[in-house]
């Protein structure tokens, strides 16, 4: 009793391991409650499912069809064997399945549903492989089926099964050991003898047989009959009665008479080994387990027989008592060491047990004996994998594969041993035969991706070598050089030779920048810092940019035609302050470039604070009644500048821009957006151009050392990474806009910085690390700066000198802060790309959609946009890719002024967007790819960086969507479409880590299909708070719909032509408004007095608010239907087909109204147009129908879904 306790203990124990799907874990739970209670069909049964999704479809086989001989009815392991083969293709063996388990309840909806699929796919299979030979796969058939009916007791049925099979393959021993067993039970002792006569004669080595005619054979010869190794009772011997009656009531099922006739015989003849055999596994059978042991034993104390030692091996490898199995199969080898079987399960064991040396020896020897079993093989490959033996797997993986050319596996490990040795294109190709044959192999793509790139970095290395080769040979040849830095562009010395024969070359421009370029791998590298050194004196480092001067002016007249156009308030939002010393002209060139690209709707004032000039700028600049100019006693520098001009500021926000700039257009506008909408931030700065277009600055870094880094110096200025909001360490003085009341606060730039350099870097530590707010980089603010007009470029005269004596004060006041991990060491190349991103957030997570998102038109992209929203409230760092390369506006501006990452190839850069995202890989720790036509895009290049979480967003099941516009329509599509649409998608979501679905719906179709993850992710509503028109006030219907999408065209089709005719027999006068973008040409022609086609509306609000009820005639379709949430986030009442509102759990007549016909459709219009109570009830419903849909509950459902971390 206390073990039955015990076993259903483990029992639970593996169903809640099942509940939270740990596989492995449900295994080892179900194994122990078999070896407690082996007679449990329900831990069979949980055995074989976890089996299942683990992939070891042969073993579940096994559990499955010891469930149904311990429950003959057990309905749903009938169906789960029919899936199970069903995707196996063995498709009429799991028709057979799925008809018993309709047998045993007609009611299973689903289960028809399988069968029907099944039936299909059959016909399918057979239609594509007609050419192939279906004979394998009847025996099969054959075989199977009569293992069933054999069960169930139906012998006379098994029986002809048997037969058929014996037919198609005549050589087949195993069949005849079938038949002759239901011979026995039904009494057919002639027949039997026959049979038994025909095995020997098999067993003996006749295989050659192609044709038996069974009734021909005679009575066995006595020499034959002496050749069964078992020993039997003589023919007419009270025990041989008692073997023969106890076989006939087993098969009966009469357990307990055979076991007693099995004990008399024995009893009568004590070294009867048959009955021993027979009496076991009868108790096996009857789950007494321990009593089958003590039967196998007390046998074997009679006569130490191979078959007896083999039977007890099987029990103790079974119930895992591995020691006690390999001592039994070692004895069975020692009295027959012929015994194949024996051999085999040996290395079995001693593989359990992680004896691989013995192991392989014990493979070996069953190979030597029979060299035609392929599991053998695979087996020793195996055992030689484990022991590193990679060059002797490999000859064992082949010949598995040549004895069996269908199983993955094989292949799988013979890769494995291939990539061991790095011969990678043995190892690609035998990947991909794996993946042909089964491609969700654990880690299959991610090898088969991992040996792509393994080779190609061997072709590259080959290559390498090469150009060195090339190198020694000719070493003045800088194309050579070039060619070798292409592959391996962090080598110094090639830098450093290339320099230098550039530079012997009469070329010291481009000596210079292959130094630089040294540099940027080893920025301490001594040889480098001396060739830099070394050629300053003969060219300086900005001669990398060749400066543009401008046109000189004349001042005077400049400035009298300047001072109609210069903005001035005396309550100004924004105090422009302008540090000047000398330079006129450009002082001059800087406020022309305020006045004509400032936003009038913000007030501002310009403060010039002259330091001293020596030229005409305090006589010309007093001129300017628009300028507040300021005048200091002596030169004291920039910093004392700027802090005298923000002393007398009397604007809310302090925007500090040097004289060399020109501002471009919104630049001032949109930095007052950045602080406006944001408390947390306290300063912003702009993105600083040349004057040639080249960057100069979006944003700044500081490393660890202190030093600083202008991000993106050099780089093209549209590139996607320098163009999106984000937080950054630092901002350049040249154009930064303070809040007032922060920078007096930090009492203003720090003087102890004076006269210049570090201010505007110690000004942002301050706002970060003392008043814990945000430091933005806005692009949008473009600035073009003529680098070094203000402070000059040389580091050891002027202002500029004074840098790096702030660097170390600078080190020395935030050195505690620059000690913290996220402040990068500047020794890595990629620590630049993280350096830029790391206030963006703890993860960074890669979206894929085809293009972007429209959230006004269509509702797809409205629900990625509010998941692009959540994924930043949840601190992910977002980068956005649109697979058309369209930089689609305004949802690009949008996207990046939420902070996140847009890639495009348009606008001045055209750079493909697979190649930004490969470069961008080691930042990624999570894709979402929507739709599958990216993922099969996508989804190879994300398995590049192992450690990435692909998650598959379905956005709606495609092949279902084609399917029902088939079914309605085959010219909409193909059937051949929607099957292979079905595949590629099941496909991609057994590939994710991660599958998303946005109804429950389609989340059990990828269910019942197999796919394990998958979650839940629907189209977002909020409800609208605003004041609503009743019944009253309200008239006409509205359709809401892209046309981009058929289903739509279709809808409004019918709606029109069919439905809206019916209404109008009752109601002439009831008007239709078909909203959404891109109507069609047949959209546009069902424009009359009664439908009204807008098209697109920018805010759709008020149509919303005045219509009295909304439809979604949707014929087909698949997913959540963006229309039905719209309406009830306003409240407006719906009519739809069932199809329309599908995965949303509305209730009829309480949250909708439904109808799937044209009919019906306008009755319902009709009721709800004219029943106010009707109408009111459903609006008032409304907001309780999408209370599961708001952000923060999705927000919620989002955190938890992503809380896996990369591996």
């Amino acid at each position: 009793m206390l073990q039955v306790d015990e076993a259903q203990a483990c029992l639970e124990q593996a169903q809640q391991y099942w509940q939270s799907k740990q596989w492995q874990k449900t295994i080892q739970a179900c194994a122990q409650a078999l070896v407690l209670n082996q007679h449990s069909s329900l831990a069979h049964k949980l055995m074989g499912d976890a089996l299942q999704r683990t992939d070891q479809a042969k073993e579940a086989i096994g559990y499955y069809e010891e469930a149904i001989k311990l429950q003959p009815n057990f309905v749903e392991v009938y169906a789960n064997l029919g899936t199970l083969y069903v995707c196996q293709q063995n498709y009429q063996l799991g028709i057979n399945y799925y008809q018993q388990a309709l047998k045993i309840d007609p009611n299973l909806t689903a289960v028809k549903k399988h069968l029907a699929r099944a039936r299909l796919l059959s016909k399918q299979h057979i239609s594509q492989n007609d050419q192939i030979s279906p004979q394998v796969d009847l025996i099969d058939n054959y075989l199977k089926q009569g293992r069933n009916l054999q069960q169930q007791g139906e012998f006379k049925a098994a029986l002809e099964q048997y037969l058929t099979a014996a037919k198609l393959k005549p050589q087949r021993v195993e069949t005849y050991k079938e038949i002759l067993k239901l011979c026995e039970c039904l009494g057919l002792w002639s027949e039997a003898a026959k049979y038994c006569r025909l095995i020997l004669k098999l067993t003996n080595g006749t295989n050659n047989i192609q044709a038996v005619d069974l009734r021909s054979l005679n009575s066995p010869p006595a020499s034959d009959l002496s050749a069964i190794p078992v020993k039997k009772a003589s023919g007419d011997s009270p025990q041989s009665h008692e073997l023969l009656q106890g076989k006939r009531f087993a098969s009966q099922g009469q357990h307990e008479s055979a076991i007693a006739c099995y004990r008399r015989a024995i009893k009568q003849q004590p070294q009867l080994i048959e009955a021993y055999l027979a009496l076991s596994e009868l108790l096996i059978q009857s789950g007494q387990l321990k009593a089958a042991i003590s039967c196998y034993l007390l046998g074997l104390k009679q006569q130490q027989h191979p078959q007896l030692y083999f039977a007890l091996g099987n029990i103790y490898q079974g119930i895992q008592q591995w020691s006690r199995a390999v001592l039994c199969y070692q004895k069975t080898v020692q009295y027959d060491p012929q015994h194949v079987q024996a051999h085999h399960e040996l290395g079995e064991v001693l593989s359990q047990q992680k004896q691989w040396s013995d192991a392989v020896k014990a493979y070996s020897q069953a190979i030597a004996l029979k060299t035609k079993v392929s599991w053998s093989y695979n087996n020793l490959g195996y055992a030689l994998i484990q022991l590193a033996r990679w060059s002797e797997a490999i000859p064992a993986y082949r010949q598995a594969i040549k004895l069996n050319p269908d199983f993955p596996w094989s292949y799988y490990n013979l890769a494995e041993a291939y990539s061991k040795l790095g011969q990678w294109g043995k190892a690609i190709a035998a990947y991909q035969q794996a993946v042909e044959l089964q491609a969700d192999l654990p880690q299959v793509q991610q090898k088969l991706g991992e040996a792509l790139y393994r080779r190609s970095e061997q072709d590259r290395q080959q290559a390498l070598d090469y150009f060195l080769l090339a190198i020694q040979q000719d070493p003045h040849n800088p194309d050579v050089y070039h060619q070798a830095l292409a592959i391996d562009n962090r080598n110094v010395a090639l830098y450093l030779k290339l320099g230098d024969i550039l530079a012997e070359s009469d070329k010291p421009d481009q000596a210079l920048v292959t130094y630089q370029m040294a540099l940027q791998v080893q920025p301490k590298n001594i040889d480098v810092l001396s060739r830099i050194q070394q050629y300053q004196g003969s060219f300086a480092l900005s001669k990398a940019i060749t400066p543009i001067v401008p046109d000189p002016i004349d001042c005077v007249a400049f400035a009298a035609e300047l001072q109609q156009f210069l903005p001035h308030s005396k309550t100004p939002e924004v105090s422009i302050i302008i540090p000047v010393y000398n330079q006129l002209d450009y002082t001059l060139r800087c406020l022309k470039a305020i006045a004509s690209n400032f936003d009038r709707s913000i007030p501002v004032e310009i403060i010039v604070v002259n330091d001293c000039s020596t030229d005409q700028t305090e006589s010309i600049i007093s001129s300017l009644k628009g300028v507040n100019l300021i005048n200091q006693p002596a030169n004291q520098g920039f910093i004392c500048s700027c802090n005298q001009g923000a002393a007398i500021a009397k604007g809310k926000y302090l925007y500090f821009l040097n004289n060399d700039t020109q501002i471009r257009a919104n630049c001032i506008a949109s930095l007052v957006q950045v602080l406006a909408e944001n408390d947390s931030v306290g300063a912003v700065g702009s993105k600083l151009i040349y004057p040639q277009g080249i960057l100069q600055e979006a944003g700044g870094i500081v490393w660890q050392d202190a030093s600083a880094w202008n991000y993106g110096r050099q780089d093209n200025s549209y590139a996607p990474e320098y163009n999106y909001l984000r937080p950054v360490d630092y901002c350049s003085g040249a154009s930064l806009m303070v809040k007032k009341e922060v920078f007096e606060r930090l009492t203003g730039f720090e003087t102890k910085f004076a006269p210049a350099y570090y201010e505007d870097t110690d000004l942002c530590f301050a706002i970060r690390h003392q008043l814990g707010m945000k430091v933005m980089y806005q692009p949008k603010s473009e600035v073009i700066h003529y680098e070094g007009i203000t402070s000059g470029t040389s580091i050891t005269s002027g202002t500029k000198k004074h840098q790096a004596v702030n660097a170390i004060k600078f080190k020395q006041k935030w050195q505690a802060n620059l000690s913290q991990d996220h402040y990068l060491s500047s020794t890595e190349t990629d620590h630049v790309a993280l350096a830029a991103r790391k206030h963006l957030g703890y993860q960074t997570i890669l979206v894929i959609d085809s293009y972007m998102p429209s959230y006004d038109r269509e509702s797809g992209s409205r629900r990625l946009f509010e998941l692009l929203k959540i994924l930043k409230e949840l601190n992910y760092h977002v980068i956005f890719a649109a697979d058309n390369g369209f930089k689609e506006e305004p949802y690009t501006s949008i996207l990046q002024n939420l902070q996140i990452e847009v890639l495009y190839t348009q606008s001045g850069y055209g750079k493909g967007i697979q190649e930004q995202i490969e470069s961008r890989l080691n930042l990624i720790d999570l894709a979402w790819i929507c739709r599958p036509e990216l993922n099969q895009k996508y989804a190879a290049l994300i398995r590049q960086k192992s450690s990435i979480k692909l998650i598959y967003d379905t956005i709606d099941l495609h092949y279902l969507r084609l399917k029902r516009a088939w079914e309605i329509n085959p010219t909409h599509c193909t059937k051949e479409q929607w099957v292979e649409m079905q595949g590629q998608e099941l496909k991609m979501a057994h590939l994710a880590d991660l599958t998303i679905t946005v109804t429950a719906t389609e989340q059990k179709i990828l269910e019942m299909q197999g796919v394990d993850e998958v979650a839940v992710i629907p189209n977002i509503h909020l409800a609208y708070d605003g004041d609503l028109a009743d019944f009253d006030r309200r008239e006409g219907i509205l359709f809401i719909g892209s046309y981009n999408h058929l289903p739509n065209v279709d809808a409004v089709l019918w709606l029109c032509q069919e439905i809206m005719p019916l209404v109008w027999k009752i109601n002439p006068e009831i008007k239709v408004t078909l909203l959404g973008n891109n109507p069609s040409a047949e959209v546009l022609a069902l424009a009359s007095d009664l439908i009204i086609v807008p098209g697109y509306i920018d805010d759709v609000s008020p149509y919303f608010l005045s219509h009295k009820l909304s439809v979604s005639p949707l014929r087909y379709g698949a997913g959540m239907k963006g229309k039905i949430g719209q309406s009830l986030e306003y409240s407006l009442p719906i009519v739809s087909t069932q199809i329309g509102t599908e995965g949303m759990n509305l209730v009829p007549e309480q949250h909708v109204l439904e109808a799937d016909n044209s009919f019906n459709f306008a009755q319902q219009i009709l009721r709800l147009y004219t029943d106010k109570s009707l109408w009111n009830l459903i609006s008032s419903n409304s907001h309780q129908a999408i209370a599961s849909y708001t952000p923060n509950l999705i927000k919620e459902k989002l955190r938890q879904l992503l809380k896996f971390s990369p591996t």
